[in-house]
């Protein structure tokens, strides 16, 4: 499976290069779509930010798993949060 990770603060243009990468055979699952399927159930609770992990984890199984090439991915990442960079640690 083909994996582009596109990574940045919020309103960078991430999405927008993903929209331009798709015209290849990759799918586009930008962070938004998880994001804004549980907001209106679980506003922004520890509860929704478990599920958008699970989720996009799920996705990114089945995708590897299938016939297709591949995925683009954004994420936003705040470069000056202390949180963000533990996590990749």
């Amino acid at each position: 499976m083909k994996l582009v990770f596109l990574f940045g603060p919020q309103a960078v243009g991430k999405i927008q290069w993903g929209k331009n990468w798709r015209k290849t055979e990759l799918k586009l699952l930008h962070n938004h779509m998880t994001i804004d399927l549980l907001a209106p159930f679980f506003n922004l609770n520890s509860e929704m930010w478990r599920l958008v992990d699970l989720f996009r984890k799920e996705i990114f199984k089945a995708v590897a798993e299938s016939d297709l090439d591949g995925l683009i991915f954004t994420y936003v990442w705040a470069f000056d949060l202390q949180k963000d960079w533990d996590s990749v640690a």
